[in-house]
């Protein structure tokens, strides 16, 4: 997993990684389980093949549960990592304007200085932050925000919203549908 911005993120993805290992041998010692009990020629068949089914039903959700946690997991590290890489941004915008005295044109200008490393100038879901250079300090006035929106995909259910660094250094999740709304005001 690509996503370093702190000690907690990382740690989260080698939890997600011990998670999912365990996960799989949990299913294949079951699987072997259901396999024994319902193949075995001791005993009645028809008790053996009912606990098997059963046991492979309780192994299919839990197998379901499994991949929904994973799934939300990895989106909420990625969630972090960019709302981190946001309130970096701002930090590191804060001092090129001190030094300066205006803002950075790109956020590449930002990469030269020594503080800030080349990938927390990107969103680890969606790529590329858009970058708005202001001196205004305004809760308001939008100073970086995702490129694109991250989606949230589990089986039907889509969700979907941008992370926004406003001026005043908040950063705040939005709703796609909110976002929009927000630049159709200007």
């Amino acid at each position: 997993m690509g996503i370093v911005v702190g000690g907690e993120v990382a740690l989260m993805g080698v939890a997600i990684t011990l998670f999912a290992a365990i996960s799989v041998l949990l299913f294949g010692v079951l699987l072997v389980v259901i396999v024994r009990l319902t193949f075995d020629r001791i005993g009645n068949h028809g008790t053996r093949a009912a606990t098997g089914i059963l046991l492979l039903v309780s192994c299919g959700v839990y197998w379901l549960v499994t991949l929904y946690h994973e799934s939300r997991l990895r989106d909420e590290i990625e969630r972090r990592a960019c709302l981190e890489n946001l309130r970096e941004i701002h930090r590191e915008t804060l001092q090129y304007v001190a030094s300066h005295g205006k803002p950075p044109d790109r956020l590449r200008e930002l990469a030269q200085r020594l503080d800030i490393k080349p990938n927390q100038l990107r969103c680890p879901a969606t790529g590329e932050y858009q970058f708005v250079p202001t001196l205004e300090k305004s809760s308001d006035v939008v100073r970086a925000y995702d490129s694109a929106p991250h989606r949230f995909d589990f089986l039907w259910i889509t969700t979907g919203g941008r992370h926004v660094l406003f001026a005043d250094g908040e950063v705040r999740w939005l709703e796609e549908t909110d976002f929009q709304r927000l630049f159709e005001s200007d």
